[in-house]
């Protein structure tokens, strides 16, 4: 189950962050209405990127690192993973609007929040293993 626990883990964070980010990105645009679209668009965004992440860090791990280091080579290889799943994810998401002012902060904004997370994520990787 260590690698429900890897999927929850980059789970937990991108739906955090897009809540907290989306937020405010929202006010930015609107402040009363941009703040509650901006709130849940930020979960569901958030929501869907941590969990194709969190798979795609688990496999990657899986696949190439099992049982994790951690290395700068881990680290490299979970932002690069992370950073294409991410601007991935987001431009087919966000392509519903069709205005680049709505798709490109977004997707910048989740993945450099991402790229963060990924950064951390094979410490936590290491931690578990070691349990």
């Amino acid at each position: 189950m260590i690698w429900l626990r890897l999927i929850r883990w980059m789970w937990a964070r991108g739906t955090v962050s897009g809540a907290v980010m989306g937020t405010l990105f929202g006010t930015l645009l609107a402040p009363v209405f941009g703040t509650l679209a901006g709130l849940f668009f930020g979960i569901l965004l958030g929501a869907a990127t941590g969990v194709i992440n969190g798979c795609a860090l688990a496999i990657l791990t899986y696949l190439s690192f099992s049982p994790p280091t951690d290395t700068f080579t881990y680290r490299r290889s979970a932002i690069v993973l992370v950073s294409i799943c991410t601007v991935s994810l987001c431009l087919l998401l966000l392509k519903v609007w069709g205005t680049s002012l709505l798709i490109i902060p977004p997707t910048i904004i989740a993945t450099v929040m991402a790229g963060y997370f990924a950064w951390q994520f094979p410490q936590y990787a290491v931690k578990e293993f070691a349990k």
